[in-house]
């Protein structure tokens, strides 16, 4: 089935946008999301909460 890990685990949702995501970004401290209902999420990944910046 290609070059991939088959045994991939979710391990966290990012709920927030109404629409689908379209692009991510990270670093070693967040997370950046762009959607279809043209918000930019930013949040960060030691459990921080997403919020609209755009």
């Amino acid at each position: 089935m290609g070059p991939y890990p088959q045994d991939i685990q979710l391990r966290q949702v990012l709920a927030g946008h109404r629409a689908a995501v379209n692009v991510v970004d990270f670093d070693e401290k967040f997370i950046v999301s762009a959607s279809g209902d043209r918000t930019i999420k930013v949040g960060g990944l030691l459990g921080l909460r997403m919020r609209t910046v755009f």
